[in-house]
């Protein structure tokens, strides 16, 4: 049960009841709480991931041989094209 009044409307012994679970508003607030310090530090550890992805992306950009570059023009999925044709395909 969850109880959001003030002044409560659930007695505090159904709490005691086989599974009854009495929930007031400080009790989610302090849930919420901790699902928020959870969320940040995902944010850091995905923000980390995006840029380690980057760096390798372009440590792997740098390495191709030619004058390549990536085109995402006229498909989904990347195409390695040269410059000059992709040029005269306008």
């Amino acid at each position: 049960m969850i109880d959001i009044a003030l002044p409560r409307d659930v007695e505090e012994s159904v709490h005691g009841l086989e599974r009854v679970y009495l929930y007031r508003l400080a009790d989610l607030q302090a849930i919420v709480a901790r699902n928020l310090e959870g969320r940040a530090g995902e944010v850091e550890r995905a923000k980390t991931l995006a840029r380690d992805k980057a760096e390798e992306f372009c440590a792997w950009e740098g390495s191709l041989e030619g004058d390549c570059e990536m085109s995402f023009k006229h498909s989904c999925r990347p195409v390695l094209v040269s410059r000059g044709a992709e040029e005269a395909l306008g």
